[in-house]
């Protein structure tokens, strides 16, 4: 979403800056002010570094700013930028501290990286993808350490995982999404059937220095880094076009509107201006998102059974956020083709209860769906559920015969949830049933993991609320 702008001035937001205390543990930290939209415009930059994540759902632009107010106050600005979500952060006016003979400025960043920017707002999500150098080669010389002191917060558990992947796609930035798509994916369901004993396990965040130097080897001031950095107009366009279906896409920052307030990595060797694209075809790989379905089906996951494209291309998939296979929320169940929409008996009735699956509303009518494939695969069951003849609840549950191929089935949906649905998600885990559940202003479509069943839900919220209050 958008900042909310505070309105302020940069000469009152350094005011306000000035007058706050030092952060325990801090010289030259304070508690940070979010909000400082003015400062995109001042006039007086000191780059200090940049970074970037190419995340074809939400690639971001980060820069850590020196900026001079008109009074003559420096401030340490943080300016990010993505599609969705802009932030104007300062967190601190650096001073000289006694006897201290170092830049506060640079000093300041450097209490900035170590702490991660505190709890409050974070300065590193993860590792980046791209890191580059600012306009003072002392602060520079330190950035590593900086880093460094900062990836320790960070869980770096995938660490070396992450390393061998960027090597293996060097300058390769969108085939290195798809991979890193498909290992959260492996995450989540390389294992379907699992002790429902609760796990015990923590995460190690624990980097060696070795190993870190090796990936920072990898992501600052490397043509890979570039590469990435080249291919972000597209990924930033591409991810605004895939949520135009949940309406993100009416109040997404446009890329040249952001481009105006990018000022780092313009300057390093190797990359074009924002956007234009490289010349050695890197950009005919946008296969993971904001491209099409029939695109993304051509990939084959790591580690398990290749796609058939053509069983997939010849069964039309469609599931958004309003619609699974055809059938519509709030559309009328009477408006169906004579076939497409089969009412539930008694029979049919008695085996939904069985199986818990009851009628909450009056005039609630169950339908089996005629039209029940996906990707190639016949589900168990399609049902919709209708109040008063308007659906407000469609239903496919999918039952593999085995591992391989409940992994392959869920990673089509799963690709495919993200194209059109986003990254953002909600997890849960209850008992030995995994949820993934995205929300929009239609409603919910939930992911439904457990033992060898997938099941794809689409709820309508507004019909249920009004069902609440009505029926």
């Amino acid at each position: 979403m958008f900042e909310q702008d505070n309105g302020w001035t940069v000469d009152q937001i350094a005011d306000e800056i000035s007058s706050r205390p030092f952060l325990h543990g801090t010289s030259q930290l304070c508690q940070p002010l979010s909000g400082c939209v003015a400062l995109r415009e001042a006039g007086d930059f000191g780059l200090l570094c940049s970074w970037g994540y190419f995340n074809p759902h939400g690639p971001t632009y980060e820069n850590l700013l020196a900026v001079e107010s008109p009074k003559g106050t420096w401030l340490l600005y943080r300016q990010s930028m993505s599609p969705f979500a802009q932030l104007d952060v300062v967190y601190g006016a650096p001073l000289q501290v006694g006897n201290d003979q170092r830049d506060p400025m640079h000093l300041a960043v450097g209490e900035l990286l170590a702490s991660n920017g505190g709890k409050k707002i974070p300065l590193l999500d993860g590792l980046p993808d791209f890191i580059f150098r600012g306009d003072e080669e002392t602060l520079n010389t330190a950035l590593r350490d900086h880093f460094f002191a900062g990836a320790a917060l960070l869980d770096a558990a995938d660490l070396t995982t992450q390393c061998d992947a960027i090597s293996t796609h060097w300058c390769h930035p969108w085939d290195l999404a798809d991979e890193a798509v498909h290992r959260a994916l492996r995450a989540i369901v390389e294992r379907p059937v699992r002790s429902s004993r609760p796990n015990t396990a923590t995460k190690s965040s624990t980097i060696t220095r070795e190993l870190f130097d090796r990936w920072w080897s990898l992501v600052y001031e490397s043509e890979h880094g570039a590469a990435c950095f080249n291919q972000m107009k597209e990924a930033w366009e591409g991810a605004i076009k895939s949520q135009a279906d949940v309406g993100k896409s009416l109040h997404a920052m446009p890329f040249q509107q952001a481009q105006r307030f990018l000022k780092g990595p313009r300057q390093m060797k190797g990359c074009s201006d924002v956007g234009e694209g490289t010349a050695d075809g890197v950009s005919s790989q946008r296969h993971l998102v904001g491209a099409s379905l029939n695109a993304s089906n051509d990939m084959v996951p790591t580690g398990g059974p290749s796609v058939d494209k053509k069983l997939s291309d010849s069964f039309p998939v469609t599931i958004g956020p309003t619609e699974i296979n055809g059938y519509r929320l709030k559309s009328h169940a009477g408006s169906y083709p004579k076939g497409s929409l089969t009412a539930f008996g008694a029979e049919s009735y008695a085996w939904a209860a069985f199986h818990g699956i009851e009628r909450v509303f009056p005039d609630e009518t169950f339908y089996w769906a005629a039209n029940n494939t996906l990707f190639g695969q016949k589900c168990t069951e399609a049902i919709v559920a209708t109040v008063k003849d308007v659906i407000y609840k469609i239903a496919f549950r999918h039952f593999a015969k085995n591992q391989p191929d409940c992994i392959l089935f869920r990673e089509m949906i799963y690709q495919h949830l993200l194209t059109r649905l986003g990254m953002e998600q909600d997890r849960r885990e209850i008992g030995d049933t995994k949820l993934l559940i995205w929300q929009s202003s239609h409603g919910n479509m939930i992911l439904e993991l457990e033992g060898y069943q997938t099941t794809i839900l689409l709820t309508s919220s507004l019909i249920r609320e009004t069902c609440k209050g009505n029926c």
